[in-house]
């Protein structure tokens, strides 16, 4: 994560791009009505969540403020899984719920699935589920979870490239160095 207010060296991922890109191939799946669910307090979650909000605006489709949560909300239990379980049980109880829901990571995703598969909801065909991470579990959940990958070795090696480069040149400029992401179109969307 990079922090927005010091200048330091930081290697992350497109966070932004990422998670926009998804929610756009999403939309061109012909999904209308889309929710996003992850943590709000954090930089890379916080550029997830613009992402997704930006893709649904340009494509001329509703940014329905309901249907975007943050999974540490007090006022909806506090704890990741109860505030998952009671905004899928609220949002399954209305008659315009959403028909994608995009998660800020994959852990996230994964019990979203799982609170679906409980409730008898059809993934994708009531509603199509994304993660972000492509953790190794993301290919076993039921369905398998359409995810965003984030290269991590090459994050590391970009970091200890950096690290090196610092100790070489500790008065050089910090560096911001942002990796490209790629989607993993599984079962879920």
């Amino acid at each position: 994560r990079a922090l927005r207010d010091i200048q330091t060296h930081a290697v992350t991922v497109d966070n932004y791009g990422g998670s926009y890109n998804i929610t756009k191939f999403l939309i061109e799946k012909g999904r209308k009505r889309l929710a996003w669910i992850g943590e709000w307090n954090v930089t890379s979650a916080q550029d997830r969540l613009a992402g997704c909000r930006d893709a649904i605006l340009d494509a001329g489709l509703t940014c329905d403020r309901s249907l975007f949560v943050d999974v540490n909300d007090a006022t909806r239990g506090g704890h990741e899984d109860i505030v998952i379980m009671n905004w899928i049980d609220e949002v399954l109880a209305t008659p315009q719920r959403p028909d994608a829901i995009v998660c800020g990571n994959d852990s996230t995703a994964i019990r979203v699935l799982h609170r679906l598969r409980l409730a008898g909801v059809a993934v994708p065909d009531e509603v199509a589920v994304t993660g972000f991470d492509d953790l190794e579990e993301a290919a076993r959940t039921m369905p398998p979870l359409t995810t965003v990958r984030q290269p991590m070795e090459r994050v590391g090696e970009e970091a200890a490239r950096l690290l090196l480069q610092q100790i070489e040149k500790p008065d050089a400029e910090p560096q911001r160095i942002v990796i490209p992401v790629e989607i993993v179109t599984r079962e879920s969307a």
